[in-house]
């Protein structure tokens, strides 16, 4: 049976623009056109999947071929007259060596052919069976010595053109100390060709020997440097008479690495290495800001992947008039289809003129998540052997089509929840490569049904079939905007888990609230990991995990701050923005309950200013959907004052009580260990419906539950979750102020001349 991945050069688009899809597979012939997408579920249960085909756009038919993906990060200094006089040399660099039982030779610095084996002259500094090598077309120099993993290392290499002289020597100083030095004799011959670290070579556009671990402050020189230079050259002593001296905490948010020898042999790094990583030097008392020479070090994988680099399959030219919504290139290949989706937005900015089928003043707006989609990008957390463990889960692992792919791929890399071949955490994820749990079709692993991005599509047809009028947005279009793209909007509504945020979308959000916006957040785990954007890369997200949180690995010390901003990463709570403080409640426990438990309403709430929310509604409501069978559950939230909560936030219904062992209170609210993080047995886990206002006419309704929306359809829309939703976006439509506003300025003096509590 032929199969079919791919994907699209971008996220987000406007009409008018040229989407450009590149694909893999083993079908002679490939089947490409544009759709709309509503719903993607094929749950007999559910609203049923949904394509529109957007006839305007013609079918293309192309070849179709298997394009393969070549993992690894290296560093390349282009060709230049300084690298090609180079006769007799010393190289030096600190190593710092994640991975030495690999077998495969692995680069640390090379002038090497591109096959990597030196045949066509240059030389390549390199680890062979776990010892230092010297490499000069088929000879080797090696030092009998075994290197040590994630143990620094001062390494280094000369060459006699005249007698042929080579030697090798290490120093480390870390317990237990090594020194090792070993001469011999070679033929290095010269070349043109370019320097390269991390890799025995560049071959066809990618590296070869690709190493893992960290390099910092690699030198060049043209002479022999005898050992006293050397340990000058280790103490960080610079003089001159370099061919290159390259600092790698220079531009450490770009992707260059500079030369600080004068002669501007400037690199570029390939397939997103690690910056802003603890050198050799690190003495924990300076941060990345106070101490940048001792962030020198980039962490190179085996298996970083940043772009796919595949070749065009086809180019979709965007209608003028073409609406705002969810888009996907359907890529068909014999009985396989893979559905590349991208996001559609309106042009607000000043002037554009109104997309056909978008209203002029638009006031309903979906904020799709991108960045946590691209955070989970092919999250393989399935293959966690723990999760196998009894009383870990309530349901057997089940893989999907996606699943199946990456199985088959896995050098279509992995999601930020995973780690590198070298144990380490993966902490940057792109779209530039199969996102392939990003699929209207997909089904998660753990609770069988849909997750993300096609969860967030029961919003969508909710919203279309309640004949509401919307718009598209994403995370990375109101990371880039800001408050300005918000401002067009009455209502906005987010995804199911809008987990991941950056610092300029937190910003403009909080700014749009207090101006007034009112927010539907229908999710759950949302607003928790710093996040950021590369500067020049918008492909790549970044996530450092910090030392607490839920987390499935562990940032090392000193490595807690992103490359990409130089920001504090982990947890928001410990930037003092927690979720709480955003939207009323914030990340209490996970769990995958079979049945999920529904919604108890709290004593007083219909009577409370909030009550109108509750019009119609049973008791006991949501002991049902297409996720887990009930709403609330997954990944849940509750009101909190000690985690930020406002005094005024109103608590209208709550999942208190109605757990089972398998939802598990969040590691951050365990302080000490001990026996009562169970739902069934701890109250700090629930789900908390709640709402608040923000000022200026603004508010904020919370669901505290991923599941909310899995519950919508149920009896085509006839029941209490989706009359609840209905009740709070037609309130929030209605642009009159929430009566006994206590965050109005009429209402708070009157409180504070008082003394009652907000809240109801």
């Amino acid at each position: 049976m032929a199969w079919i991945a791919g994907y699209a050069d971008g996220l987000t688009y406007r009409a008018g623009d040229t989407v450009h899809v590149r694909t893999s597979t083993d079908a002679p012939r490939v089947r490409v056109d544009l759709v709309r997408v509503i719903s993607g579920d094929v749950n007999p249960d559910g609203p049923g999947a949904e394509v529109r085909p957007v006839a305007s756009v013609p079918v293309q038919e192309v070849d179709g071929r298997e394009q393969p993906v070549h993992p690894g990060s290296y560093a390349v200094v282009p060709p230049s007259p300084a690298l090609a006089a180079l006769r007799s040399f010393t190289v030096t660099a600190w190593i710092w060596p994640t991975a030495l039982g690999r077998t495969a030779v692995q680069g640390l610095v090379s002038t090497a052919a591109p096959e990597g084996t030196g045949g066509a002259g240059g030389f390549a500094l390199a680890i062979a069976d776990r010892r230092l090598t010297l490499v000069a077309g088929d000879a080797r120099l090696t030092l009998p010595e075994v290197l040590h993993e994630r143990q620094w290392a001062f390494v280094a290499a000369t060459y006699d053109a005249r007698t042929g002289q080579a030697t090798l020597s290490l120093d480390s100083p870390e317990w237990p100390a090594q020194r090792a030095e070993v001469t011999g004799t070679l033929a290095v011959s010269p070349t043109a060709g370019p320097l390269v670290f991390a890799a025995l070579g560049v071959e066809d556009g990618h590296g070869v020997g690709c190493y893992d671990g960290k390099i910092e402050a690699p030198a060049l020189l043209p002479r022999v440097c005898d050992a006293d230079e050397r340990a000058r050259l280790a103490d960080g002593v610079r003089g001159g008479g370099f061919v290159g001296a390259w600092a790698f905490e220079e531009d450490m948010s770009g992707t260059r690495i500079v030369d600080r020898s004068g002669h501007g042999l400037h690199g570029e790094l390939f397939q997103m290495p690690t910056r802003a990583m603890t050198g050799h030097g690190w003495d924990s008392s300076s941060d990345v800001h106070a101490a940048p020479h001792q962030y020198g070090a980039i962490h190179f994988h085996s298996d970083d992947i940043e772009d796919a680099g595949w070749d065009l399959t086809a180019s979709i030219r965007l209608p003028d008039d073409l609406p705002s919504g969810v888009y996907a290139a359907r890529c068909a290949a014999g009985d396989d289809v893979d559905h590349v989706v991208f996001f559609v937005a309106p042009d607000t900015r000043v002037g554009a003129a109104p997309a056909a089928g978008r209203p002029a003043h638009p006031e309903v707006a979906i904020l799709f998540p991108t960045v946590s989609y691209m955070a989970y990008a092919n999250d393989r957390m399935l293959d966690n052997p723990k999760l196998e463990a009894p009383g870990w889960l309530s349901l057997p692992i089940q893989r999907d089509r996606g699943d199946q792919i990456l199985l088959a791929h896995p050098e279509y890399g992995s999601s930020i929840y995973e780690t590198h071949s070298d144990g380490s955490g993966i902490s940057y994820s792109s779209w530039k490569r199969p996102v392939l749990n990003m699929r209207p079709d997909h089904r998660n692993w753990q609770t069988h049904a849909p997750r993300a991005l096609s969860c967030d599509l029961y919003i969508v047809h909710w919203l279309e079939t309640e004949g509401v009028a919307h718009d598209t947005l994403t995370d990375h279009l109101l990371h880039d905007e800001g408050v300005e793209l918000l401002r067009n909007y009455r209502v906005v509504i987010t995804g199911t888990h809008p987990e991941y945020w950056t610092t300029p979308m937190r910003d403009a959000l909080e700014q749009w609230l207090g101006e007034g916006g009112r927010l539907m957040y229908l999710g759950g785990n949302g607003f928790y990991w710093v996040t950021s954007v590369h500067p020049t890369r918008p492909h790549v997200v970044e996530v450092r995990r910090g030392i607490g949180g839920t987390r499935t690995w562990e940032s090392r010390a000193g490595e807690l701050r992103h490359s990409t901003t130089l920001e504090m990463g982990g947890l928001w709570r410990y930037r003092g923005k927690d979720p709480n403080r955003l939207v009323g409640n914030g990340f209490a426990a996970q769990g995958f309950d079979v049945p999920s438990p529904g919604y108890a309403v709290v004593d007083g709430a219909r009577a409370s200013r909030a009550g109108w929310i509750l019009d119609g509604v049973k008791d006991v409501f949501g002991e049902h959907g297409l996720i887990l069978d009930g709403a609330a559950g997954d990944e849940i939230d509750r009101v909190d004052p000690r985690w930020g909560s406002p005094p005024h936030v109103v608590v209208l219904a709550t999942s208190k009580g109605r757990h089972s062992e398998f939802m598990q209170l969040v590691s951050e609210d365990i302080p000490v260990t001990h026996p009562n993080v169970r739902g069934d047995l701890s109250d700090d886990i629930r789900a908390d419906l709640c709402f608040m206002e923000t000022g200026n006419g603004g508010a904020v309704f919370s669901v505290g539950s991923m599941n909310w929306c899995g519950s919508l359809y149920h009896q085509k829309y006839d029941n209490d979750v989706a009359r609840v939703s209905r009740n709070v976006l037609q309130r929030f439509l209605d642009p009159a102020p929430f009566p006994d506003d206590p965050t109005a300025p009429a209402a708070a003096a009157a409180e504070a001349g008082t003394g009652e509590v907000a809240g109801g």
